[in-house]
């Protein structure tokens, strides 16, 4: 310990080495100002306009309007009560563009890169070219759904239409889609497969098949199986629109002729929705 004297010659207080270390180290990191690369980017609503392009904004979080005023992108015209972006160059930071309120479309005048994983809950606009070096989640027109069928599903002796155990995705009211299926499957000449669908009330599914035929939902069509154990597949599009009911649109199948020999749908089977409208 170093044991330290006040000026009287009385003993002060006693600290060791490496506590005395610590603690200036520590007052040197807090005291050190922020580089940009220590900061993130910020979000904050404008609340005044200043000269030369600047403003003032109240940052997400904080009750006060800041008293500093920050500079603006020279592409980006100020404007009080835009949400805007704020990007971190030397100690301070730049205004790079308005954002939008949350929840409120995604505007971007240039090209968007994004790495990570990219979650859309409302209209995205991009004038340029978009990356996403990561996952994209959509949720309204543009949203993609797909379901891989996991594993095979026998029927066998049986022409009562089931629901396929994997082939089912779900639809929100008042929407439109574009559907395909890739059905894959075995079973013996004399059973056969026929399949229907089940969708929400007030729901038009309108489907095509490979080969041309076409029907609603409840209107059964009918394959040949090949016999043994050879896969075939057939594939089927579709037009679904929904009406004032969400809920889901399921595949459903059976024997076309009660057999002993099973017929069976094979995995990796799928099914895609396309949200359009």
């Amino acid at each position: 310990m170093i044991d330290s004297m006040n000026a009287t010659g009385t003993p002060g207080f006693a600290i060791s080495p490496q506590d005395f270390l610590n603690t200036v180290a520590g007052y040197a990191q807090q005291s050190a100002p922020q580089t940009s690369a220590s900061k993130p980017i910020k979000l904050a609503t404008v609340t005044s306009l200043g000269g030369g392009n600047t403003v003032r904004v109240q940052f997400d979080g904080e009750s006060v309007s800041s008293t500093k005023y920050y500079p603006c992108l020279a592409t980006y015209t100020a404007a009080v009560s835009n949400r805007v972006a704020l990007m971190p160059t030397g100690t301070t930071y730049l205004v790079i563009g308005a954002v939008g309120a949350p929840g409120a479309n995604l505007s971007v005048s240039g090209n968007l890169t994004v790495t990570g994983t990219a979650t859309l809950n409302s209209t995205a606009t991009v004038n340029g070219n978009a990356v996403i070096n990561g996952s994209l989640t959509v949720s309204g027109v543009g949203q993609t759904q797909f379901v891989r069928k996991t594993a095979d599903e026998s029927v066998t002796s049986s022409t009562t239409l089931q629901n396929d155990n994997h082939l089912v995705l779900p639809v929100v009211a008042n929407a439109t889609y574009s559907l395909f299926l890739m059905c894959i499957f075995s079973g013996g000449t004399v059973g056969d497969i026929k399949f229907d669908w089940t969708v929400p009330t007030g729901t038009v599914l309108r489907w095509s098949d490979q080969t041309g035929t076409s029907g609603l939902h409840s209107n059964v069509d009918v394959y040949s199986a090949p016999g043994g154990t050879t896969q075939v597949a057939f594939q089927v599009w579709a037009t679904v629109v929904t009406s004032g009911t969400a809920g889901n649109i399921q595949f459903r199948w059976a024997q076309n002729a009660s057999d002993a020999t099973a017929t069976i749908v094979r995995a990796n089977s799928h099914l895609c929705l396309d949200r359009v409208a």
